[in-house]
């Protein structure tokens, strides 16, 4: 197994470890405002939570309303 593997959705232990290492050491310092929308805006338009989202749409449309518009 390769460590700090990461592919599509999915980051392993070892990879966020580095980070957090790399965040930790780090002495550079950004505006907490910019670092709050700037991490607010990855989580709302990453693929994992925008499939969810699409999914709740869907299962809700066809329990709901595909009926009303006959099919």
């Amino acid at each position: 197994m390769k460590w700090g593997w990461c592919s599509k959705n999915y980051t392993s232990y070892e990879a966020a470890y580095q980070l957090a290492l790399k965040a930790q050491s780090s002495d550079d310092e950004v505006e907490s405002k910019k670092a709050k929308v700037k991490l607010g805006q990855w989580v709302r338009l990453h693929d994992y939570n925008i499939s969810q989202k699409v999914q709740v749409i869907v299962e809700h449309f066809k329990a709901n309303v595909m009926g009303l518009l006959g099919g």
